[in-house]
């Protein structure tokens, strides 16, 4: 689980950066610009932390959520990682692209 710190972190980095962009400063003027701006960087920040690449094997026992290619169409499948498989054969077996651990989702 992503722990809240973690989050607080992210989000008032993204807020810093956005403030000490010489350009940014400008929209300083409109609180809410920069304020949108902000939200917006610190999404992108918690879906790279949500995120994790195929390559990068999840824990055994844990539910995932995972992102894979089915048919060119990116779909997206519940799954659990079971003791004994091996994660790169199901990973290109089922043509895994990304997955996230379903408790960090709350």
């Amino acid at each position: 689980m992503i722990d809240e710190k973690k989050k607080q972190n992210g989000m008032k980095t993204c807020f810093d950066r956005r403030i000490d962009d010489k350009v940014e400063r400008e929209f300083m003027r409109d609180p809410l610009i920069a304020y949108t701006r902000a939200f917006n960087d610190a999404i992108d920040w918690f879906k790279n932390v949500l995120w994790h690449n195929a390559s990068e094997e999840p824990q055994v026992a844990k539910q995932i959520l995972v992102q894979w290619l089915n048919e060119g169409e990116v779909d997206y499948e519940v799954d659990w990682v079971y003791p004994g498989v091996d994660w790169c054969i199901y990973v290109k077996n089922e043509n895994i692209i990304k997955w996230c651990y379903i408790d960090n989702l709350h």
